[in-house]
């Protein structure tokens, strides 16, 4: 493995005790340093000195898999609870992509399960079958009007800390050619809703934000990522478990860092 410097690689920041005038030169003496890096912070800023690498290297686990001729790509869930106030039924959507790598037709069927993950319950699954073109990709849009399994009856609801349990559930992709299991991938959930609205308080707007149709407030602070990019998932899973100890129940990643493990 080789890796390459920055196309761009600008000009770093003053040190801090360097700075000049009252404001830290943030983003370099040029303004542009950030053009050609991930993790923005890195360059130099107002609580960290520039990083002369700015973090070149491998970030996070690499992993190899292997697959038959068709992936699943892309997977999104969204959920939606369609009769607030009332929440004893949840909609649930599901688009991914599935593309065919070989120069055959793969026909196929695309095996959906979803189970609870930290509670107690019955699994649904369901199939859908499907057809791809070689070399090609299909999009698969399933929604709660075209497959029943969908449509979640007294659903265990996610809620934020302080409101509830966060409940989750599991829900595992496969695709099977024949007797072969193609791709296989799963991921977690929760089945929420997520709102806002403003409010004229005072003469001034004020923005209230709902879960699950309740309001909630709001007890936060900024995440800012770590200087070298050296902190792992067991670190982030102890530092989030001190945040929930402290009563925090939204955390603001800073826009010029990198996305936590």
């Amino acid at each position: 493995m080789e890796i390459y410097p920055l196309d761009y690689p600008g000009y770093p920041s003053k040190e801090q005790l360097q700075a000049l005038g009252p404001f830290y030169d943030n983003g370099g003496p040029t303004g542009d340093i950030g053009k050609n890096v991930t993790m923005l912070c890195s360059v130099g800023w107002d609580w960290i000195p520039p990083v002369r690498d700015r973090n070149m290297g491998i970030w996070q686990p690499v992993y190899l898999r292997t697959t038959g001729a068709i992936t699943i790509g892309h997977p999104k869930l969204v959920t939606n609870l369609p009769k607030l106030p009332d929440t004893s039924m949840a909609a649930l959507s599901l688009n991914l992509t599935l593309a065919n790598h070989s120069d055959e037709v793969q026909n196929g069927k695309l095996i959906v399960s979803i189970k609870p993950e930290n509670f107690t319950g019955l699994p649904v699954q369901f199939t859908h079958s499907v057809s791809i073109k070689g070399n090609s990709a299909s999009v698969i849009d399933l929604t709660a009007g075209q497959v029943n399994q969908l449509l979640i009856r007294q659903p265990h609801l996610w809620w934020p800390n302080g409101y509830g349990r966060a409940n989750l559930y599991r829900i595992r992709l496969q695709f099977m050619n024949g007797t072969k299991v193609d791709d296989d991938t799963s991921f977690v959930f929760g089945i929420r809703t997520v709102s806002s609205q403003g409010t004229l308080v005072n003469g001034f707007v004020r923005r209230d934000f709902y879960v699950n149709g309740e309001k909630v407030h709001l007890n936060g602070g900024a995440w800012v990522p770590d200087m070298m990019v050296n902190r792992d998932s067991a670190r982030y899973d102890y530092e989030m478990h001190l945040c929930r100890n402290a009563n925090v129940n939204l955390v603001r990643i800073w826009g010029g860092g990198g996305y936590p493990a």
